[in-house]
């Protein structure tokens, strides 16, 4: 019995994740997904390497994502990032400035800078959808 494997790749589309993804569609049968801030490039990746490659936002469009119930979809987010908490939560924090990975463009990054960097992150999409829905938030 096979089944499919599908892969996300967000910033699949950059010096490494350009790497990585054209790595998977070499070496594996899966459906590759690529999402990040450039949607031109994202799209280009896509239509370069085929029909087993996909750009985040026309998967988000043919999936029908801004007709979602919005507060289903909050819901989801805040269940994610809560289940994210509780991780860190039990990573001491020393462990935290120990423990570091590296980024393609930031280059070392600690837990504490990848965790500062993330909340900043959701903080900043939350003020662009309030903006959007016109201060309701």
């Amino acid at each position: 019995m096979s089944r499919t494997v599908a892969f996300g790749i967000v910033g699949g589309y950059g010096a490494t994740g350009r790497a990585v993804v054209s790595e998977l569609w070499k070496s594996c049968e899966g459906k590759i997904l690529i999402g990040g801030r450039d949607l031109a490039k994202g799209s280009a990746l896509a239509e370069e390497l085929g029909n087993r490659v996909s750009a985040a936002h026309r998967w988000a469009e043919r999936l029908g994502y801004a007709q979602q119930d919005a507060s289903l979809s909050a819901g989801v987010f805040r269940a994610l990032r809560e289940s994210n908490l509780r991780l860190l939560e039990s990573v001491p924090r020393a462990r935290w400035v120990e423990c570091y990975g590296v980024h393609e463009v930031r280059g070392r990054q600690t837990v504490e800078e990848f965790v500062r960097l993330e909340a900043a992150h959701d903080l900043n999409h939350l003020r662009q959808i309030d903006r959007i829905l016109g201060g309701c938030m």
